[in-house]
């Protein structure tokens, strides 16, 4: 485990459990292959000793991934206490989920004011969002107050063919409910490249900084996870925070790979 004023977090689109060279689900997925490759995913945490873990596509009901709550099920093999789940697109039948996937966040420390933001819908994609919370890390040898921190789990939309702005309608979503917030780690799927013109937009809107922006880091490309050529997932930090560290896992584990780094407070 990382020291008290560091936090190592893991970011990484679970693909919800299917593990496909493809954005495509397979439908006739045997649960003994859903569970292996969620013990992929915990094997990686585990194996990074990571604090706070934020995941995208997280189904906590589906038929299509055998109605097994994978939030629940990564969380009791990291051991950590604490996590919470946000739904972003559902489909309920008289009131009961049939159908529920989002963003999720397990902690090894007490979270605190929980948010979880529904971007609008777009099409043809399902619908997007992103989940907050607050954790509080015990202060250097238990001198002082505990330090809070806000992580947040997003997913923004691919594409949208009705609405070009949904991107930036999505960042500003995020100025708007993050603004207040003194010290945050933002992880997740972003569907924004280093060259996209929503980086510097994203970046100044939210008042966060990133690990390099050379045009040579190819090292730290995601996706596809079978062979690497665009950098879409990220971690951003408030700029009075320090990344002692920043990598991309080569596990694949997902169609994407997963992003780890260390934060220090």
């Amino acid at each position: 485990m990382s020291s008290p004023r560091d936090v190592r977090i893991i970011s990484l689109n679970i693909q919800h459990g299917w593990n496909n060279g493809n954005s495509m689900p397979s439908f006739f997925m045997a649960e003994k292959k859903m569970i292996d490759n969620l013990d992929r995913i915990t094997k990686l945490i585990q194996n990074y000793q990571a604090d706070v873990v934020l995941l995208q596509e997280v189904d906590q009901i589906s038929p299509l991934t055998r109605k097994i709550d994978q939030l629940s099920y990564i969380q009791a093999r990291t051991g950590h206490q604490f996590s919470a789940y946000g739904a972003s697109s559902e489909l309920r039948r008289r009131g009961k989920p049939l159908y529920s996937a989002g963003c999720g966040i397990i902690s090894r420390y007490p979270m605190t004011d929980i948010e979880n933001v529904k971007f609008e819908l777009s099409f043809p994609t399902p619908r997007k969002g992103f989940l907050s919370a607050t954790i509080s890390i015990p202060a250097y040898r238990q001198a002082g107050p505990p330090v809070e921190l806000t992580v947040v789990s997003v997913h923004f939309v691919s594409f949208d063919i009705l609405k070009s702005t949904s991107r930036m309608d999505q960042i500003e979503r995020m100025e708007t409910v993050l603004a207040h917030k003194k010290a945050v780690v933002i992880g997740g799927d972003l569907n924004i490249s280093m060259r996209s013109r929503h980086m510097s937009t994203l970046m100044s809107k939210l008042n966060v900084t990133t690990h390099h922006l050379g045009p040579n880091d190819k090292h730290l490309r995601t996706y596809p996870a079978i062979k690497p050529q665009r950098r879409i997932d990220w971690i951003f930090a408030s700029p009075h925070l320090t990344f002692s560290d920043y990598r991309v896992f080569p596990e694949r584990v997902s169609d994407h790979l997963a992003v780890g780094s260390t934060i220090s407070l």
